[in-house]
């Protein structure tokens, strides 16, 4: 295993760690806990299959996978955010901080120019429908993502379920 891919799962275990002892919470909510829908834009520049896990009432955490490929472009991305949910009823302001690692190979795209591995932050804030007891979930969100120091600015819109 390569040097770049061990510091990858590395990362990722310590983030599923790091939250682990949040899920004691979820015996305390009544809502659907976990939330399985695609993005069309957003941190993964096309697309994105995205898991979603709610920690608390009002915290959830969030993994990601975009793998792409555009004439001499190649993107592959894993966006980890956690998010802050403002709002009752189904209807919610959504507030996100994470990282994204992305590896990319030759060409440019809009967003994102040139090669190689890195991890870069990304936020979100838009609205999510998403009913308490489970079904349709929707999001509409903005993602800046700062990329070598500078701050890009990608939108999102989801449809998953709720579970």
């Amino acid at each position: 295993m390569s040097l770049k891919y061990a510091s990858l799962y590395l990362w990722i275990t310590c983030f599923i760690v790091l939250f682990a002892p949040l899920n004691n919470a979820l015996s305390q909510v009544t809502q659907a806990r976990n939330v399985i829908y695609i993005e069309g834009f957003g941190p993964g520049i096309l697309y994105s299959v995205n898991y979603e896990r709610y920690l608390s009432e009002t915290t959830t955490a969030r993994i990601g996978f975009s793998s792409w490929t555009k004439e001499d472009f190649s993107f592959t991305g894993i966006p980890l955010l956690v998010n802050y949910l403002v709002g009752n009823g189904n209807s919610k302001l959504e507030l996100g901080i994470g990282l994204e690692y992305i590896d990319i190979s030759t060409g440019d795209f809009s967003i994102i120019s040139g090669s190689g591995s890195s991890i870069v932050g990304i936020g979100s804030i838009g609205y999510r429908y998403q009913p308490s007891d489970g079904g349709m979930h929707f999001r509409l969100v903005l993602n800046p993502m700062l990329i070598m120091g500078e701050i890009r600015l990608t939108a999102g819109i989801s449809i998953g379920v709720c579970f």
